[in-house]
């Protein structure tokens, strides 16, 4: 494996497995079973990343969760739109992978990435919606 089971121990138990309070935007990721495996949430201000988290499901593995962890330290501070430019490549070097990473981890890295991605759609789905009243309330006035 090409990151320590250390690292991928540590970065696991680190603190981005709560969810912000009042979540701007939410992604679920769906295990095999239907059961949700990953959910990621984040809180914005000005498009800009304030608080994020995640909550994992029953199926999610220490090295999900650590390339969760990673990619909510990456995310945080970040706009939307960098965030959305966040792939496993950035994982991988938040873990300090010394050489590209194994196939399974690699695996767990395109996982956080979508649920990350999901919860970006989610994000958009909010502030269309908010721009749609934002204009109707415009146009009565």
């Amino acid at each position: 494996m090409s990151v320590s089971s250390e690292t991928l121990r540590a970065w696991a138990a680190a603190g981005w497995q709560t969810l912000p309070e009042a979540p701007r935007a939410l992604g679920t990721l769906t295990g095999p079973d239907g059961k949700p495996l990953l959910t990621l949430a984040f809180d914005t201000h000005r498009d800009i990343i304030t608080s994020i988290g995640y909550q994992p499901g029953e199926g999610c593995d220490e090295a999900l969760r650590a390339c969760a962890a990673a990619l909510c330290s990456l995310a945080k501070g970040k706009a939307v739109m960098a965030a959305d430019l966040l792939g496993p490549a950035e994982i991988s070097a938040a873990l300090e992978a010394e050489t590209e990473m194994d196939d399974p981890l690699f695996y767990s890295a395109v996982l956080a990435v979508f649920c990350l991605k999901n919860a970006l759609s989610s994000y958009a789905e909010t502030r269309a919606a908010g721009y749609a009243a934002f204009k109707r309330e415009q146009e009565q006035a």
